[in-house]
């Protein structure tokens, strides 16, 4: 029988402590939203293909840009499509080991993404990547504490 998570110890004041085990489950969650943008931006490239009219906002800029570019089922369309979604499948599949640099990595290629929608002018999608990066952050300061600390059962809140 395995003993339970040990109690998180004291903190300094003003900040709260969680277990380890919490600590790992609230990066895995927030690394889950690399899969999200994957999964979404290729629900988008779908409709896209089939003139259904719609899209989601969690979806990449960058996919909504090649889908406009190349026409639907194009060999390059669909090799740059592989290439963007399974870098972000990848991203999460490392984030979630976890792994800080593919975490950092997977990040700093969405804040680009937002950038790319702020210049398309597409302001919805922006402000949803400013949220889902909000996310990303709150859960890569936590994988950082657990990597500089990886013995104690403290990190900070996610």
């Amino acid at each position: 029988m395995s003993e339970p998570n040990p109690p998180a110890t004291a903190a300094p004041s003003g900040t709260r402590t969680v277990t380890r085990a919490d600590a790992e489950t609230a990066v895995r969650r927030a690394a889950n939203w690399f899969f999200w943008i994957a999964g979404l931006s290729l629900i988008n490239s779908f409709a896209a293909w089939n003139h259904m009219g719609f899209r989601m906002l969690l979806g990449l800029g960058i996919t909504s840009v090649v889908d406009v570019l190349f026409p639907a089922g194009e060999a390059v369309q669909l090799a740059l499509l592989v290439l963007v979604l399974g870098f972000f499948c990848l991203v999460g599949y490392f984030a979630r080991r976890p792994s800080l640099p593919w975490y950092l990595t997977g990040m700093i290629v969405y804040a680009l993404d937002a950038l790319l929608c702020m210049w398309i002018g597409d302001w919805q999608a922006v402000a949803f990547h400013a949220f889902v990066l909000y996310v990303l952050w709150r859960g890569f300061a936590v994988l950082r504490a657990l990597v500089a600390n990886p013995a104690a059962a403290d990190a900070p809140p996610a």
